[in-house]
């Protein structure tokens, strides 16, 4: 299959997946169909919108003058021309693994290092993937993931809140409705850690 295609095909997968988690939240609720769509359109707006914001806010934007990863630009820049593309921003990423990505959308696009990364990979190596990361900006696809790779990170979030707060409660157990309450939180918050990594 082409590239094209396996992209299709994972976003049908994506908003299969995110329209159940939102169905099942909803159906619980007692929404009617066209309220449910509604919210769902308006929630994939509104991460669209304020993902890479969001994700900007934990990366630290290089500019040209920056005395450490200032030649970045140039290396970016050389690409983009090569590929027929506006150079995106160029962040720093304070992660201890080696990594980069690409994110955006049509307001905000970057393109994030690692300090590991640039650590271990030569010049030639670097500009592989500084190519590949800018293949997703310019087929796109980095829009698609910063849209939706938002809810994962959101059912992570809910379901580590509420392993935390489980925990916590075991430790305050008082009745046989707290040691069921403990164990609801710990059980409900285990299921939608596992489902944000599905």
């Amino acid at each position: 299959m082409g590239l094209r295609t396996n992209m299709v095909i994972s976003a049908i997968l994506i908003i299969f997946v995110e329209a159940l988690v939102v169905f099942l939240i909803v159906s619980a609720t007692g929404l009617p169909l066209f309220d449910f769509l509604l919210i769902l359109f308006v929630f994939w707006l509104f991460q669209w919108l304020i993902g890479p914001f969001l994700i900007a806010r934990n990366v630290r934007e290089v500019s040209p003058n920056d005395s450490s990863y200032g030649w970045l630009h140039r290396v970016v820049e050389e690409l983009c021309d090569k590929a027929g593309i506006k150079k995106p921003k160029i962040y720093i990423s304070e992660e201890r693994f080696p990594n980069a990505f690409a994110f955006g959308n049509s307001f905000k696009r970057g393109v994030a290092f690692t300090t590991p990364l640039l650590q271990i990979l030569t010049l030639e190596e670097l500009k592989a993937v500084a190519g590949h990361e800018l293949g997703h900006l310019k087929h796109h696809d980095a829009e698609l993931g910063t849209t939706f790779g938002l809810i994962p990170n959101l059912l992570n979030w809910i379901g580590s809140s509420m392993i935390a707060v489980g925990s916590t409660w075991l430790g305050l157990i008082v009745t046989d409705f707290d040691l069921a309450l403990a164990f609801t939180l710990l059980i409900i918050g285990w299921v939608i850690t596992a489902i944000a990594f599905l």
